[in-house]
């Protein structure tokens, strides 16, 4: 199956049924970019690396530069992510569709 670890690992929905189909194209219409900056940025990365500073920052001073450094780092992971998972989402449409002609 192409993209099989994408579909498995990386799509927002598991199971497929109108209301996730809706969902999907309602999202794809706003765009790949939208959509990285939504759930990869917004909904991932800010609140994972927000959550990353406060355990770090507790009791601890640390430098600017190690803060522009990491704070890097999540964005870039961040927009990994939400290229896996529009990718993995659009793969496992794609093969939810294929399945149910």
């Amino acid at each position: 199956m192409k993209g099989g670890f994408l579909i498995k690992f990386c799509s927002l929905y598991k199971s497929w049924d109108e209301h996730s189909e809706s969902k999907w194209k309602s999202q794809e219409k706003r765009g790949m970019l939208h959509f990285v900056l939504v759930e990869g940025i917004l909904k991932w990365g800010l609140i994972s690396s927000a959550m990353f500073f406060v355990l770090i920052v507790s009791g601890k001073e640390i430098a600017a530069s190690k803060t522009l450094i990491t704070s890097a780092i999540w964005l870039v992971l961040s927009i990994v992510y939400g290229i896996s998972i529009w990718f993995g989402t659009s793969l496992s449409y794609k093969n939810w569709i294929n399945n149910k002609l």
